[in-house]
């Protein structure tokens, strides 16, 4: 799980200990920037829809998200508008969102500091090759810098 605003942390931590299998937690490193509504409900098994809009899709993947917010603000100020989720929980209720989710657009954002190895993003693109297949996908290494 990785999550990386303080009501992520918040609301997901007390479903964390409701779990019966071992959870690996990742916490952000330097006080990321809330971008989420104090009052907003997140659960664990459910993909985090921060704003909803137009025919890209930005997939902020852990401490990613202060980074995908902005991307967002710059391709609103283009008025090019685009939907920002955080993937911050990895089990099959979100990933079957997930299935259903990339079908509403035309360009997709991966945003993981962990890229190459073992990188949740790789693993979306491989599982979902098939409904992926017409679309854009950007999905770039980020320079090696403290996020």
């Amino acid at each position: 799980m990785l999550f990386r605003s303080t009501i992520e942390v918040e609301q997901l931590v007390s479903g964390v200990i409701k779990f019966k299998k071992p959870t690996y937690i990742r916490l952000g490193k330097k006080g990321e920037p809330t971008i989420n509504p104090n009052n907003k409900l997140i659960k664990i098994d459910e993909i985090n829809v921060i704003k909803e809009g137009g025919k890209i899709l930005i997939v902020s993947i852990g401490n990613m998200l202060g980074v995908a917010s902005e991307i967002n603000q710059i391709l609103e100020k283009q008025r090019k508008l685009s939907t920002l989720i955080s993937f911050h929980t990895f089990e099959k209720g979100s990933l079957k969102e997930f299935k259903n989710l990339i079908n509403k657009f035309e360009i997709i954002i991966f945003l993981e500091e962990h890229f190459y190895e073992g990188s949740i993003s790789n693993y979306l693109i491989n599982t979902f090759r098939s409904e992926l297949r017409n679309k854009k996908i950007i999905h770039t290494n980020i320079k090696k810098k403290f996020y």
